[in-house]
């Protein structure tokens, strides 16, 4: 995992601050991710999607997937799912017929782990950036 290390400048502002010259509020995020610009409605969405699967399967059932594209294909179905709803609105919903979750956000999930596992078997095999498993 990416450890984080102030730069010049924070450093600099720190010890300006222990002199006391600086006299204002100061926080230290530079190069710490950005979260509050996360869509919220969009996450909760998807968290509605989290939840309905732990109730489902397992809350870390996800994890324990060991085929590399078996999100993909989950992926997939609901884009293509939600793509057909959109082209043919009389004859598909974009509500997931079982959890009633909008398939988008399915498809938003099943990214989301598939990108959890990527980067989980990167920082295990730093040395290989492009392998899938």
């Amino acid at each position: 995992m990416k450890v984080w290390y102030p730069t010049t400048d924070e450093l600099e502002a720190r010890e300006e601050e222990r002199r006391g010259e600086l006299k204002q509020f100061t926080k230290y995020d530079v190069g710490k991710p950005r979260m509050d610009l996360l869509p919220p409605l969009a996450v909760a969405e998807v968290a509605k999607v989290l939840e309905y699967g732990a109730r489902k399967y397992d809350e870390t059932n996800w994890n324990k997937c060991d085929k590399p594209n078996c999100y993909t294909a989950a992926s997939l179905r609901h884009k293509f799912q939600d793509l057909a709803a959109q082209l043919y609105p009389d004859l598909f919903d974009r509500e997931d017929d079982e959890s009633k979750i909008l398939h988008l956000a399915h498809d938003v999930c099943s990214g989301l782990f598939e990108l959890e596992l990527l980067l989980v078997r990167r920082l295990r095999c730093p040395t290989s950036k492009t392998k899938t498993k």
